[in-house]
């Protein structure tokens, strides 16, 4: 794999990572450093002339143990059954939420603003509607 197709494959799936790692873990913050270092241990790998076949597969299979053994540094964390194996319900769940993201972050901010109040802290429309003025 070259330095392009990797940049592409990092482009390509780095959101949808990210969802799936959050789910993991719960905090955006830590699926995001997950996430790189999945990535930037994928690339030491193909760098030293190690070929991955399936690349998708094996980032997924990174990010998964990298939760892991982020869960079990930050706890007593024993449950690795809790943790949902990769299989393509939670790959086609990582896309769409990667999407729903991307949409929501090219909404105009006020229209952001009030769509995050309504759906993510569960404001209701009165509520938000007495809100000082947005943005």
């Amino acid at each position: 794999m070259t330095v392009r197709e990797f940049e592409y494959q990092f482009r390509k799936l780095y959101l949808q990572l990210g969802m799936y790692a959050l789910r993991i873990v719960g905090d955006a913050d830590d699926a995001e450093d997950i996430v790189e270092e999945a990535f930037m241990k994928s690339w030491q790998t193909i760098s030293s002339g190690i070929v991955i076949e399936n690349f998708n597969s094996y980032i997924y299979r990174s990010v998964r143990n990298e939760c892991v053994s982020f869960l079990r540094r930050k706890t007593d964390f024993e449950d690795i059954d809790s943790v949902p194996e990769i299989s393509d319900e939670v790959i086609d769940t990582s896309v769409r939420d990667a999407k729903i993201w991307k949409a929501i972050d090219s909404l105009p901010e006020k229209c952001r603003e009030v769509f995050l109040m309504s759906k993510r802290d569960g404001f209701s429309n009165q509520e938000i509607a007495g809100k000082p003025r947005l943005g």
